[in-house]
């Protein structure tokens, strides 16, 4: 097979994490096809995933189907809610157990990006059901918070024909001066005032202010919302219920929107001209601290010890 080089060069918060945690990283996931030799062993380590990012794509499911069938006028039970929690976990820690991804007849016709590959399970941690088990709980209390707070209350009980849009499957995205930059919105509704809901499965983090004016951004291209006119609300599910909600200044937009050209242009800057990328540019982080939960730890020397940059 030919290599006909990676996709065009987009931008998103994910990518931009990628880049800025580790360089090789992001060559690894951006580069993946095009060594013909190593391609189906890099692109194997690019559909892992980990118990917490798996939690919080089930909360965020759970979240989004939920709201989809209030819409339908489908009540929202929450001990549902958290047995279908037990039951994708289950699912999806079995087929990661029984490594179905690596397996043409387990597959049937299914794609490995379409199959659960845990990072626990893949790089043999010792503790993996305790893991899942602990990842359950927390997604049960994300869900109690979520389902319990009064922001899902007044959502539930307000105009669905006034939700602009709930977790889309279809990769949203807007342009930004010829820039393509994708951004997932969890909820948004303009019942009162336009709002944007981001619901938070993890920990706090100074970064999601930024996300969240990416998201204003994303409204005024695809609404014509004014940014500073739009209710940006963050709402941590766990440990406990907290929320964040404000109103972005007109300082905080230009910064998110030039934060974006920046990161773009820093990838664009390694991009090659033509044919393949080089690793060399795109070195190893010196902070070591990521290093554990990184998917392509088993292929950058992280496992055998030879970890020159």
């Amino acid at each position: 097979m030919q290599y006909k080089g990676p996709p065009p060069l987009t931008w998103s918060h994910s990518s931009k994490n990628r880049f800025d945690t580790c360089r090789r990283r992001h060559f690894y996931h951006r580069f993946w096809s095009q060594d013909s030799q190593m391609r189906w062993k890099v692109y194997e380590m690019r559909c892992i995933t980990t118990l917490a990012k798996l939690r919080g794509s089930v909360v965020h499911d759970i979240l989004g189907g939920s709201l989809r069938g209030v819409r339908h006028g489908v009540d929202v039970d929450l001990q549902t809610a958290k047995d279908s929690v037990t039951e994708i976990l289950r699912t999806k820690y079995q087929e990661s157990y029984m490594r179905i991804w690596d397996s043409f007849e387990k597959r049937q016709g299914r794609k490995p990006s379409e199959i659960c590959n845990l990072h626990e399970h893949y790089y043999n941690f010792t503790d993996v059901a305790d893991r899942t088990r602990d990842a359950r709980n927390v997604a049960w209390t994300c869900l109690e918070s979520a389902i319990g707070s009064d922001i899902w209350d007044s959502i539930v009980n307000s105009d669905p024909k006034k939700w602009m849009e709930i977790d889309e499957d279809d990769f949203p995205n807007f342009d930004l001066g010829g820039i393509k930059v994708y951004a997932n919105i969890d909820f948004a509704h303009q019942c009162d005032k336009p709002t944007i809901i981001d619901w938070k499965t993890g920990p706090k983090y100074p970064s999601d202010r930024k996300q969240l004016a990416v998201y204003s951004l994303y409204a005024k291209a695809r609404w014509d919302w004014k940014p500073t006119e739009t209710t940006l609300v963050a709402a941590y599910l766990y440990p406990e219920y907290q929320l964040d909600a404000y109103v972005p200044e007109a300082g905080e937009v230009e910064e998110a929107a030039d934060m974006i050209k920046r990161s773009f242009d820093e990838m664009l800057a390694l991009e090659p001209a033509f044919g393949n990328a080089d690793i060399e540019n795109y070195p190893m982080t010196q902070d070591k601290r990521s290093c554990e939960w990184c998917r392509f730890r088993g292929i950058c020397g992280y496992e055998t010890g030879d970890e020159t940059p």
